[in-house]
């Protein structure tokens, strides 16, 4: 099923914010806190400030940044619909017309297969007729040794190879490639190395229970961060 597509109006080119201003303002905040080190209370309390100000920062860059990356966004949205509504009718027109092509190559490939097949079985019923009437000439001869031999090889005559031109004719730039390709039955057969946890699953348990999930080959570590009110 094909996602559904939502609709965009026109975006102008958002304005581009000043890299200048926001490296100014910023960069100087960064080197400071890369190079704050903690090694005394009075250095732990003297960070706070610090976060704070890196807080501001971020919303600062934000609320430069953000017009921009979301007009953008929705360019880039634009552009690549409209893109696709010019690609995606010339493409499926493609793969159908190949599909048809390799159907028709299919069917003719069978009934070549069909013609060959009853052309070597003429073939060898013909060398084997031919066997046996060198056979009865050598019983008439008194050979009779020849004539076991000749019978033998009738008997074990192979179907002869038949190298004839394929079925339909290779054109320039049509390539016709082979692949094996994966076609799952049954997944609950499936072995356990073939598989992989899926981790969009097993996570909301662990968020919702905690160490009380009971989930076979999994536990669950408590994982504690600080954060800043400014942001989360």
């Amino acid at each position: 099923m094909k996602k559904k597509k939502t609709a965009i109006v026109q975006w102008r080119i958002p304005t581009i914010p000043n890299r200048g201003a926001l490296t100014k303002q910023t960069s100087p905040l960064v080197e400071r806190a890369n190079t704050f080190e903690i090694k005394s209370e009075d250095h732990f309390i003297a960070s706070w400030p610090l976060v704070q100000l890196l807080d501001e920062a971020i919303k600062t860059v934000e609320s430069a940044m953000d017009p921009f990356v979301k007009g953008l966004h929705y360019l880039h949205k634009m552009a690549c619909q409209m893109r696709d509504g010019f690609l995606e009718p010339l493409q499926d027109a493609k793969d159908g017309l190949l599909e048809r092509r390799m159907d028709y190559r299919q069917e003719q490939e069978e009934i070549k297969q069909k013609a060959d097949a009853a052309a070597a079985k003429a073939m060898q019923k013909a060398q084997q007729k031919e066997l046996e009437l060198q056979a009865r000439a050598a019983d008439r001869a008194g050979e009779k040794q020849v004539a076991q031999v000749l019978r033998e090889q009738k008997a074990t005559m192979p179907l002869p190879f038949m190298n004839t031109a394929p079925a339909v004719p290779k054109q320039e730039g049509s390539v016709i490639k082979k692949r094996w390709k994966p076609v799952i039955d049954d997944p609950a057969l499936v072995p356990r190395e073939w598989c992989a946890p899926d981790m969009s699953l097993i996570r909301p348990e662990i968020e919702r229970l905690g160490d009380k999930a009971n989930i076979p080959g999994v536990h669950a570590e408590l994982e504690e961060k600080e954060h800043s009110r400014g942001v989360a």
